[in-house]
């Protein structure tokens, strides 16, 4: 699944008790990770801290939708990052990671934005896997009338087979079957225009 992302970068600065406080947080992003958002960051606090990861729909109201604890480890930055797994497609959402410093103040890094939407197909996990037969199924739901390409290849970087199908919107069941293929691992590769995801899936084993 792939994001439409577009970056608002605010101020790296929060008034609290009458101070500035810059955010020891940076490279905060926002990725497409095969259906859901990854908002990932570095830190450079040399404390230890909560950090609240914070979700909204209009950039002004956020609400948290996870926590990471940050340990000290002796290695500056640090990376983490946090899966939000309940974004909807063709929702804009924004994101910021909010922590209290040493002195317990309310810090907040800037606000990225990303939009779950530009994929046309969800896909679910191939079963049965692992196939003794060769023949494998998909559940997937199409968002709207798409075209998509598929592309099978081996564990040794053999392409099997290319084509294309397509799907009226509504949920599917997509089929594939290799009566003589070899046991081994295999990776199917479903695009769109502006998107693609990998499933793989196993036989004989």
């Amino acid at each position: 699944m792939k994001l439409s992302l577009g970056l608002i970068i605010l101020p790296l600065l929060i008034f609290c008790s009458g101070k500035l406080f810059s955010a020891p947080v940076s490279n905060l992003r926002v990725a497409p990770i095969d259906g859901i958002i990854r908002i990932s960051w570095e830190v450079y606090a040399e404390y230890p801290a909560i950090f609240l990861v914070e979700r909204s729909e209009d950039s002004i109201h956020f609400s948290p939708i996870t926590q990471i604890h940050h340990f000290l480890s002796g290695d500056l930055p640090a990376l983490y990052s946090a899966d939000d797994e309940a974004a909807h497609p063709l929702v804009t959402y924004f994101y910021r990671v909010s922590f209290q410093d040493e002195a317990g103040n309310q810090v907040v890094s800037e606000v990225v934005s990303g939009t779950a939407g530009n994929e046309e197909l969800l896909l679910g996990e191939f079963f049965p896997n692992p196939s003794a037969s060769g023949h494998v199924s998909i559940d997937c739901r199409a968002l709207r009338p798409c075209l998509i390409s598929l592309t099978v290849i081996s564990s040794h970087a053999e392409e099997l087979f290319s084509g294309s199908q397509s799907f009226e919107q509504g949920d599917h069941v997509m089929e594939l079957n290799f009566p003589e293929i070899p046991p081994g691992i295999y990776y199917v590769r479903v695009a769109g225009d502006e998107w693609a995801v990998i499933r793989q899936f196993v036989v004989g084993y």
